[in-house]
């Protein structure tokens, strides 16, 4: 279970960024400058849709109003003024990111947002796929190992089954040379 007072941290975490994000577009030269602030907004927007925990903050005044006016518990991630808090939290988040996006193409051109926005999710797809060829690769690698170490055991064993009986036949040899001659 997800502590409510983490999802908030976590969105007030997001806002945060936005609101850097924001104030750096204004002073930046070229969009590649926003390039470590926008990568936390990224970030920071996974872990609040994924509800990550984040560290611990105190419970926000809007949590604890509408805790209060539901009489619901401030710790109880199922309470109608939890709820209704990050629900409030989320929308002006977006809201937020929306003016963000608005404020990134006036500056540098009608369809940037939507350019980073589209080259983020190539990245991604990109990031996934090669993963997952890493992780067939290792894989099949792994079992040519095996099968390679099977195989050398197995003509080890033969190797050894041969040298075994030619042993004994030698033996046999020796022996039915030394033995004493019966007529």
């Amino acid at each position: 279970m997800v502590d409510p007072v983490s999802v908030m941290a976590g969105l007030a975490l997001l806002k945060k960024t936005v609101e850097v994000c924001s104030g750096a577009v204004d002073t930046c030269e070229n969009i590649s400058e926003l390039g470590s602030h926008l990568n936390n907004l990224f970030k920071h927007h996974e872990q609040a849709k994924q509800k990550k925990e984040v560290k611990k903050k105190p419970v926000s005044q809007l949590t604890a109003w509408l805790s209060k006016q539901t009489n619901t518990s401030e710790e109880d991630s199922e309470s109608l003024g939890v709820i209704a808090a990050e629900e409030i939290e989320r929308i002006k988040v977006n809201k937020a990111i929306h003016k963000l996006s608005v404020q990134i193409d006036a500056r540098f051109g009608q369809g940037v947002w939507q350019a980073i926005l589209d080259e983020r999710e190539r990245r991604i797809k990109e990031r996934l796929a090669s993963e997952e060829l890493a992780k067939s690769n290792a894989l099949r690698r792994e079992k040519a190992n095996r099968e390679w170490w099977n195989n050398f055991l197995k003509q080890a064993l033969k190797i050894l089954f041969l040298l075994g009986f030619i042993g004994l036949v030698g033996l046999f040899l020796m022996y039915a040379s030394t033995a004493p001659k019966i007529r």
